[in-house]
């Protein structure tokens, strides 16, 4: 296995590489602005003037890559979301836009992660104006409506759904600085509501007279990437699952979340390993941030083995990109970034 900090090195070489292949100064700025948030150092003024003319953010492709890569910096480190709000960093108008964006999506019901309101929310979560605050009532309240309509049945995957409108409400719940005992039980009600939904999509599945309990989809020609990713697959929802039970103090559900967890450990041997990307959302990373933070819930050495194994797989997936020497679209780069900034974290001892 490559010392952390060495392979941060000969990342933090390929983003610069990649940057300077960029035509486009929307990417470079964005770019830019990720570095010096994962870095801690000084924002330029001029990209800073650009954020802030609106010649990018009313682009929707440059408002969801830029939420997309915040949202899972701030997963692999919350030291990060801490400061995009401060004014070192905060870029007033784009976080205007997303509030008016949200607005609309919590009106139009939709609650996807990704180009919906929970994602946004899981963006502003850590924001504390007021105009804000009144918007987390607003999204809590349209939840709690979608919830008890069932309205998530109609989605292709509801528990992917609900997995991720529960880990939003939690970062709601523990972002909360304005304490108001009504406000805070309804937003624990709905929390309820959120994983009761979830719970009735669990699966028993026998596999060689085992039985094993899993949320994702199944089908017989699945892969590794359809079932163990951690935007759709089981190890997120295990995590949640786990920080449910410690949030409730219920052994039951700890129990539950574990089983989950530990199931998940046998699909590498089961199904065809199709993960050569690096990515958080469908590669390694995400894969190696589950498990560690499963280790740090539970633990089992068990987990710990597959975290390391997982951080072999995406030494590998990433050198055989860098290795590539081809032009990297701006999703590929954002996704350089973010294993940059969990090794940068990593390696710094966070």
């Amino acid at each position: 296995m490559i010392k952390t900090a060495y392979l941060s090195d000969i990342l933090r070489l390929e983003i610069d590489k990649q940057w300077s292949r960029s035509d486009s100064s929307e990417e470079r700025c964005l770019i830019r602005f990720l570095l010096a948030l994962i870095q801690e150092t000084p924002f330029d003024m001029e990209d800073r003037t650009l954020l802030n003319s609106g010649r990018f953010y009313e682009k929707s492709s440059f408002i969801e890559q830029f939420v997309h890569a915040l949202n899972i910096l701030f997963v692999l480190d919350p030291l990060i979301e801490k400061r995009v709000f401060q004014s070192e960093y905060i870029i007033p108008e784009v976080n205007d836009f997303i509030f008016s964006r949200s607005t609309r999506l919590i009106s139009a019901n939709r609650y996807d992660f990704n180009n919906g309101a929970t994602g946004l929310m899981f963006y502003l979560k850590s924001c504390g104006t007021e105009q804000v605050e009144e918007l987390k009532l607003n999204f809590v309240s349209g939840i709690r409506t979608y919830l008890e309509g069932k309205a998530y049945q109609v989605h292709r995957a509801p528990q992917n759904q609900l997995s991720h409108i529960a880990d939003t409400l939690f970062g709601l719940y523990f972002n909360n600085e304005h304490y108001d005992q009504q406000r805070e039980e309804n937003l624990i009600q709905v929390i309820d509501l959120c994983f009761d939904a979830l719970f009735s999509f669990w699966e028993d599945v026998n596999i060689e007279e085992y039985k094993y309990l899993f949320f994702g989809r199944h089908s017989e020609n699945a892969t590794l990437t359809d079932l163990l990713n951690w935007k759709e697959g089981d190890l997120q929802k295990s995590n949640i699952i786990l920080a449910y039970s410690i949030f409730k103090n219920n052994k039951t559900l700890y129990r539950t979340g574990l089983l989950v967890g530990l199931h998940t450990l046998i699909l590498p041997s089961l199904l065809k390993d199709d993960i050569d990307s690096y990515d958080f959302q469908h590669g390694a990373l995400g894969l190696l941030y589950g498990y560690n933070a499963l280790y740090d819930f539970t633990g089992d050495a068990k987990f710990l083995e597959a975290s390391k194994a997982w951080q072999s797989k995406l030494e590998v997936n990433l050198y055989n990109a860098i290795s590539s020497e081809g032009q990297f679209d701006i999703k590929a780069k954002i996704d350089l970034l973010t294993c940059y900034a969990f090794l940068l974290h990593k390696s710094s001892g966070s």
